[in-house]
């Protein structure tokens, strides 16, 4: 089974907006509660059928190897292509930003669900200034296992390491934290339903733009697959691979 790379990081910040503080002003028969929920119970359902069935379930991103006939243009592995995400220049930066996101955790959270996510955001400043090894194959695999709660579905522990995909797993998770940091405050300030339909839409069209796009060519046929990918990533990704197709 092959499934969008970022699949468990999309279902683990869903998973812990919904343990935010405040939720329990949302009514649960609002939309956006549902949406949330369904999101984490059909995450439960993939794994169970994996399990049962015996499947292996994959992530796919661009450039990795299906057949001969299968060209994968997204997600993308270097998510900063697509995410605005920190970069830090010295340990006194690195220090500096975990200082204020712990703050942030813990306004946004109870103490238990901000410990576990400032061990992602530590893990991913470490790593982006080189404080630990991020070449090692599973490495984030083993650091999500021993270090949060959420269960993961997706194993690529046969795939080649050496572009450092697990990083961009912890990217991912910061770099949409960053997206949603200002709704999350805006929800925090005056929990309603409202600011989590717009919280709840920004993590659906981000989530978007991360699923998978392939293009098959064979015996004729050229046809370009988009998922639910938003028109301007469409549009990057045509461009950036010179992508010709004959249907979309």
């Amino acid at each position: 089974m092959w499934l969008p790379f970022y699949y468990d990081e999309i279902v683990y910040i869903t998973n812990k907006i919904l343990s935010f503080k405040g939720i329990s002003n949302v009514s649960y028969d609002h939309y956006a509660y549902h949406a949330l929920k369904d999101v984490v119970a059909t995450h439960s359902l993939l794994r169970h059928v994996s399990r049962e069935l015996g499947l292996t379930v994959r992530g796919l991103a661009e450039n990795f190897s299906l057949c001969s006939h299968i060209k994968i243009y997204n997600p993308p592995t270097n998510i900063n292509k697509l995410l605005k995400i920190p970069q830090f220049n010295s340990e006194s930066e690195i220090d500096l930003f975990i200082e204020n996101i712990r703050t942030r955790l813990r306004t946004w959270f109870e103490d238990s669900d901000a410990d576990e996510l400032e061990k992602i955001f530590d893990y991913y400043a470490r790593v982006q200034n080189n404080r630990i090894s991020h070449n090692l194959d599973s490495a984030y695999d083993e650091y999500m296992d021993h270090n949060v709660s959420y269960p993961m579905l997706i194993r690529n522990d046969d795939l080649d390491y050496s572009n450092n995909i697990s990083f961009s797993r912890a990217q991912f998770i910061v770099g949409v934290s960053h997206i949603l940091r200002p709704y999350l405050d805006d929800f925090i300030r005056e929990p309603n339903a409202l600011r989590l339909k717009v919280i709840y839409n920004k993590l659906k069209s981000t989530s978007h733009n991360v699923s998978i796009v392939f293009q098959y060519i064979d015996q004729g046929l050229n046809i370009l697959f988009t998922g639910d990918v938003g028109k301007q990533r469409l549009n990057q990704i045509i461009k950036n691979y010179e992508v010709e197709a004959d249907i979309i």
